[in-house]
Order: structure tokens, then sequence, then C-alpha cells
């Protein structure tokens, strides 16, 4: 599965209430703290699962935030980069642990993923008070810049529970499409 793919799929399973950036700013900023939680919460059996889920929804905010600005996932991923695969951003991430090793804990790359996320919600927040709700094109470069940031570090933390971007984005779609299936969409909680 490609982003290209994931941005349509993911598009399938939005009711009609996440179709506005007032449900999926707070969304993303909700999911990003029920991946800290699912961090600090869990045992350590569970912990990989959990956060592993948690960075999947992530990714599908960042999907749908693309589909309703009609930005392309793909673009804003790898911010313009346009010979960039999720292979070869695994491969960069690979090479992050080869030459970093495991320096940065969960929860230090969980405060990356938030300052990342913050910085979407205030460039949100600064153009519904300033501008009517219409993002600049200065804000839309700061939104860009820090989903492809926050989308990085999502990946090395997928990498951190043993998952690839890839398996999460499978792995999301699969859940979602059960839930639809089932006409659960709506609600909260993972046992849906």
């Amino acid at each position: 599965m490609n982003l290209y793919e994931y941005q349509k799929l993911a598009r399938g399973t939005a009711l009609p209430g996440a179709l506005s950036l007032d449900y999926l700013i707070p969304g993303l900023a909700g999911e990003v703290g029920e991946a800290v939680e699912a961090a600090t919460q869990s045992e350590p059996i569970s912990l990989k699962e959990e956060l592993a889920s948690e960075l999947a929804d992530i990714n599908w905010f960042f999907a749908m935030i693309c589909n309703v600005l009609r930005w392309d996932f793909f673009e804003v991923a790898f911010w313009g980069n346009k010979e960039a695969t999720l292979e070869s951003n695994q491969l960069l991430i690979d090479e992050y642990f080869e030459s970093h090793g495991e320096e940065l804990s969960i929860q230090e790359h969980l405060d990356n993923l938030q300052v990342c996320v913050g910085n979407v919600c205030s460039a949100w927040a600064k153009s519904v008070r300033d501008n009517k709700r219409i993002i600049s094109p200065e804000k839309a470069d700061q939104i860009k810049e820090n989903m492809a940031d926050a989308f990085w570090v999502n990946g090395l933390l997928a990498h951190k529970t043993g998952n690839t971007v890839e398996d999460l984005l499978k792995k999301n779609i699969e859940k979602l499409y059960g839930r639809k299936e089932r006409g659960v969409l709506g609600g909260s909680g993972n046992n849906r």
C-alpha cells in the first residue's frame, strides 16, 4: 500500500461529521494524547501493540486533513520529495537507528510528535482567529512542514513498536473497514 492508496481508502471510512478541520485538527491532537497515554499506562507486553494502533490512527488524521484541504498526503508526508517512497523512507528510518541507536526513548519521540502536532493545531487556530478560517499560504506551509516532521517521527515510533509505516497503514485500513462493515465507525475506544 502506498500513501495515495491509503489516502483514498481512508476517505472511505470517514463519517460526514469527520470531514471538517473543526473535527480533524483537535482529533489529531487527541490521538497524540492517546499515544502518550498508551506509552505511559500500558503494560510492557501490550505497549507496542497499543502504541502502534494509536500511531496508525494518527496517520488516518493526517490523510483526512489532506483530503479536506485537497492536498496530496504523499507530497505532504515527504514535503515535496517526489523521489520518496514508503520503502525509501523505511530505509532512512533504519539508517537513523543504525547511526543513532536507541538514544531517544519512546517518550522522547512522543514529545517531538507532540511539538509537531501542536504546531499544526496552532497554525489552524490562528487561521480561525485571524483569517476567518482561511489558511494562508504561510500557514499552509507551516501545517505541511509540521505534518511532514510528525510523519517522520511517527515512522520512528513505528520502528520502536516493531512495525513499518506501511504496516500501520495496512492495519489501520483493515481495522476501519472492519468497523465500517459492522456499522461501528462512530463511537470511541479500540474494541468496537
